[in-house]
């Protein structure tokens, strides 16, 4: 029997659903679940069974369930207002009693139930409209940014301008709190030039910002400036278009975030932890100014490549490898894309792959590097040719080790091994569940450790158990994929993210618009267990212009065996 999606009802059926409270109860079940639900949605058939929607419900409960083993966010309060350092900030209880802080305190001030009027910084009136919105943070989650005049005049004769940002802490793991931190707009000529160069804002433009920020409606700027209310809202429409905002008060958020990044952006970038480096990506239509991030290695001032990690974000190579582009002079900047690491997914486009290429850009311009090759771990091929789409002559060449190309049919997915069918069928044909597989996925390898899931994952490639057993390669890819996986970190949702657009989109544009203009070179290994010899084949056959070598027995780490190979590459296109 089949509902009306196609999807069957029975016994099948009935042991996805028990397998998924399986794993929910206990990750260490995952495996049981990657067979059961291979056996129901298999890739032959998934074509027609993507709905699923019978499987929606017992998912999300699923899900739920696994969240008890998310690391719990119960950090110190001292040491997550101290990362906010060097503006101001405060905790508030759900009575809004100030609980920590990040700068000194007074000895007679400290008060158990000191309040946000307590603060010299504070007027009463901001007081009470920051606990107002404190409450409704507290019961949304949501992150809100208001500014408040603190009465006092700037050296541009206008009123100085308080911004706080508010957001929840705690909740399952511990009490629930609200972080307020404080900035004072710091109006100079650096933040005025960058705000022109990022958003190519004209002279009166960057004026009339000026005074936006300074809480002035339309009225107020037609007063100050001479102008008619019709004129200055000519204005208003000119910066929303060039900045992407649609309200005066989401451009306000948009100028708060770029100007406090534009003090960060004065910090040295070795601030950043776990060996990240960052820059600022200005903002755009699709999203706000933040930092994106890279790892560096090889020859500090050497001839730059660009090396993308792939979905486990495999960020540093073998110690072997490193010390021959040292010897090489050869830079390797490793871009660290949003959603790896303690940060956040920030907010997206309708497109990852644009998304991707704008933060790599954003790296090589600050980093004075006009063209370079791209090495690509596994999917990461992917975002390589979108960059080549978008920007040809900043890329010498692709050199995709353990990749694939666009897939076809579904006879590619079947020749997979298991693990790899698993999570690609499943982006490709039922992408509603893939957040869950995943997340349960992580939880799994968190749980026997790094080592131990990658032998079950490539328990069928001997090549890639080579590498695993191999002490240097294998440290290279652990403590390579902290930004995926570590004890305070799980980009589970990133991986999600990035391999629902490796499955689902078509790229093939992206490919065909390479040949003639970028050298491509696939490294693959004759037992790979996403790309196996047929299926190259059959890309060889697609794409004859494509330079295909295989190596005898490697699999998907073919990268950590076969570098020497993959650096004599880089080195014709530097």
């Amino acid at each position: 029997m089949t509902d009306e999606q196609g999807i069957a009802e029975g016994p099948g059926a009935q042991t996805v659903v028990e397998r998924l409270y399986d794993v929910a109860l206990d990750p260490v079940s995952y495996e049981s679940l990657l067979d059961a639900w291979q056996a129901e949605l298999s890739a032959t058939g998934a074509g027609t069974r993507s709905g699923a929607a019978q499987l929606d419900a017992h998912v999300a409960r699923a899900s739920a369930f696994l969240d008890r083993y998310e690391p719990a966010t119960s950090e110190p309060l001292a040491e997550v207002l101290s990362q906010y350092a060097p503006f101001l900030a405060v905790a508030l209880d759900r009575n809004l009693a100030i609980i920590s802080t990040n700068f000194r305190v007074e000895p007679e001030r400290r008060d158990p139930l000191m309040k946000l009027a307590d603060l010299d910084f504070v007027t009463g009136a901001a007081a009470e409209d920051i606990g107002q919105l404190a409450e409704e943070v507290l019961s949304s989650g949501q992150e809100v940014i208001h500014a408040i005049s603190d009465g006092r005049e700037t050296d541009d004769s206008g009123a100085a301008i308080m911004l706080v940002k508010l957001r929840r802490v705690g909740g399952a793991h511990a009490p629930a709190a609200v972080i307020a931190i404080f900035s004072r707009i710091r109006w100079d000529d650096a933040v005025r030039a960058r705000l022109q160069a990022a958003f190519h804002l004209s002279k009166t433009e960057i004026q009339i910002v000026r005074l936006i920020l300074e809480l002035k409606g339309r009225s107020d700027i037609a007063r100050i400036r001479n102008r008619s209310v019709e004129t200055i809202k000519r204005h208003f429409r000119a910066i929303f278009q060039k900045t992407g905002c649609r309200s005066t008060s989401e451009l306000l958020i948009l100028l708060t975030s770029f100007i406090n990044l534009t003090i960060e952006a004065r910090m040295p970038v070795e601030a950043e932890p776990a060996g990240l480096r960052s820059v600022t990506l200005p903002g755009g239509r699709s999203h706000s100014p933040r930092q994106v991030r890279y790892v560096a290695a090889g020859a500090v001032d050497g001839r730059a490549c660009i090396h993308l990690p792939g979905p486990y974000c495999l960020s540093q190579w073998p110690e072997a490898a490193e010390r021959a582009a040292m010897g090489d002079v050869l830079r390797i900047i490793t871009p660290i894309r949003a959603g790896y690491g303690p940060y956040p997914v920030p907010e997206r486009s309708a497109d990852l792959a644009s998304d991707f290429v704008a933060e790599i850009l954003a790296i090589m311009d600050r980093l004075g590097i006009r063209r370079a090759p791209f090495v690509t771990q596994s999917n990461d091929i992917v975002f390589a040719f979108r960059f080549a789409r978008k920007h040809p002559d900043r890329i010498s060449a692709i050199v995709a080790c353990g990749g694939a190309l666009p897939l076809r049919h579904a006879a590619q997915y079947d020749r997979m091994d298991k693990w790899h069918r698993f999570i690609l069928a499943n982006a490709r044909f039922a992408p509603r569940f893939l957040p869950f597989i995943v997340k349960a996925g992580f939880l799994h390898a968190r749980r026997i450790g790094k080592k131990a899931f990658l032998e079950r994952v490539h328990a069928n490639a001997p090549g890639d158990l080579e590498v695993i057993g191999d002490p240097d390669c294998l440290r290279a890819i652990a403590d390579g994929s902290r930004f995926a996986l570590s004890d305070d970190v799980s980009a589970h949702r990133a991986f999600a993210e990035s391999v629902r657009y490796f499955g689902q989109s078509d790229w093939s544009a992206d490919v065909a618009f390479a040949e003639g203009r970028v050298p491509v070179y696939l490294v693959n290994g004759s037992a790979d267990p996403m790309a196996p010899p047929e299926t190259l084949d059959e890309f060889q056959a697609t794409y004859p212009w494509i330079d295909i070598k295989r190596y005898r027995g490697a699999g998907e780490f073919v990268f950590f065996r076969h570098w020497p190979d993959v650096l004599s590459k880089v080195l014709k296109h530097v």
